[in-house]
């Protein structure tokens, strides 16, 4: 169906644009054939494949411009396609950045709460008690004799809760993306 269209397409502009020109002088030229007397006979075959091929040719250099406009359109989009593809790159190395800082921000904390529950356990509590007021110092050793209330009276065995302890510690493995 657009096979008229291809090989259009496929022609250069100049050529489109002279043919177009050359149906023009044609009709031009046969209406001064016709006062020639030795091929004054011949005016009337070449007026209407004039008028033919002007036809025609309007069809084609509408179709050639038409092309052009698609063509042009075609190469707007892909500008386009272009920008975004860029825009999404610097938004994906946004979240990417985010997302590394918000890992190293868990596991800063997570490496907190380690040192915090270690020094609570092994009772080395002097460090986490200095810079607490008086009022958070008497619930915080509240809560340290209750801990070790219930680590003496633990139906656990210190195996269990050592494997726990090491399973905790060992990271995620892989590539987070």
């Amino acid at each position: 169906m657009n096979e008229p269209l291809v090989l259009i397409s496929m022609l250069p502009g100049g050529l489109i644009h002279a043919l177009f020109v050359l149906a023009i002088l044609i009709i031009v030229a046969s209406a001064f054939l016709k006062r020639i007397p030795l091929v004054n006979k011949y005016w009337i075959p070449m007026r209407i494949a004039g008028t033919l091929l002007l036809l025609f040719m309007s069809y084609v250099e509408g179709a050639y411009h038409i092309n052009q406009k698609w063509i042009e359109k075609g190469k707007e989009m892909q500008e386009k396609v272009a920008q975004a593809e860029a825009k999404a790159a610097e938004e994906n190395v946004k979240i990417e950045t985010q997302i590394v800082e918000k890992t190293k921000v868990i596991k800063e904390k997570g490496d907190v709460v380690v040192q915090y529950v270690d020094r609570v356990v092994q009772g080395d509590t002097k460090v986490i008690e200095k810079d607490m007021s008086e009022e958070e110092r008497k619930k915080f050793q509240t809560n340290i004799e209750e801990l070790k209330k219930n680590l003496a009276q633990c139906p656990l065995p210190v195996l269990i809760i050592d494997m726990h302890n090491e399973a905790a510690k060992i990271g995620a493995k892989g590539e987070k993306k």
